[in-house]
């Protein structure tokens, strides 16, 4: 068996599951993680006896292997000194509720990819969403609504290097990405932690020249509304590669691509 290192940081164990028998695996995550992980993969990724030390089977692991090394293999240069701003024009749209970012997020990206979309409530019929919504039924929809095809990745499994490489990849392909992510990094939730989806759409690129990639800023487009104090979260901001990297760096968070 391949031992991929961007996941085998030990040899995990989850005691105390009714049901469930784990083969050699130790406490890395919590009892909290581990079911949160769980319920957000597509169950033909998992392999809860651990077997191969790790929750995933050898295919996923070998895809995401695959995939970390196609992007870090990505080398964009910039011949001149410049500033660039590269965004995908993804439209916005505000959430009816509380617990509908995830079918607002699809809207907004299958808007954007097929230049129309269903309601909210016809994504949320199709995702499942009663008061959350799953990370890999996500990928699925996204999948039967747009000739794109999505994947999703634990957001740990990146570095700030490689997740600026998909970042500019995916872009550059015309492709925005949802952000399964944690809020309390960003710079206008002004460290309030909410369980949110986001809708990245482009990225800055600034004194640019040759191999020097200067300062870079993510795009994002939220479907939340609430200020928490630097005004409207709703709409499109533009944050450090770091602030935003944050959201998703985070035990349990993926990156759908």
């Amino acid at each position: 068996m391949e031992k991929i290192s961007l996941f085998l940081v030990g040899i995990f164990a989850f005691l105390g599951f009714s049901k469930l028998v784990f083969a050699d695996c130790t406490d890395y995550y919590t009892e909290e993680e581990y079911n949160y992980i769980v319920t957000n993969t597509d169950p033909i990724d998992l392999d809860l006896t651990c077997s191969n030390e790790t929750l995933f089977t050898n295919e996923y692991l070998t895809g995401v292997h695959k995939h970390l090394n196609s992007i870090n293999s990505q080398n964009i240069k910039i011949l001149s000194s410049k500033y660039l701003v590269y965004k995908l024009d993804v439209p916005n749209f505000r959430q009816q509720n509380n617990y509908y970012c995830g079918p607002a997020n699809v809207k907004q990206v299958l808007h954007y990819l097929n230049g129309t979309s269903l309601t909210q409530n016809q994504y949320a019929s199709q995702l499942g969403t009663t008061t959350s919504t799953y990370v890999y039924k996500i990928r699925d929809v996204l999948n039967n609504n747009s000739t794109q095809t999505y994947s999703y990745t634990l957001g740990n499994n990146y570095n700030v290097s490689s997740f600026t490489n998909l970042v500019k990849t995916r872009t550059s392909q015309g492709k925005p990405i949802i952000l399964h992510a944690r809020t309390n990094s960003l710079y206008m939730y002004n460290y309030n932690d909410l369980r949110h989806y986001l809708t990245v759409n482009g990225h800055t690129l600034s004194a640019a020249w040759d191999d020097y990639n200067g300062i870079f800023n993510i795009y994002y487009v939220d479907t939340y509304y609430e200020d928490f104090g630097r005004g409207s979260v709703l709409g499109e901001h533009s944050d450090s590669t770091d602030n935003v990297f944050g959201t998703v760096n985070i035990s349990g968070r993926y990156i759908i691509h």
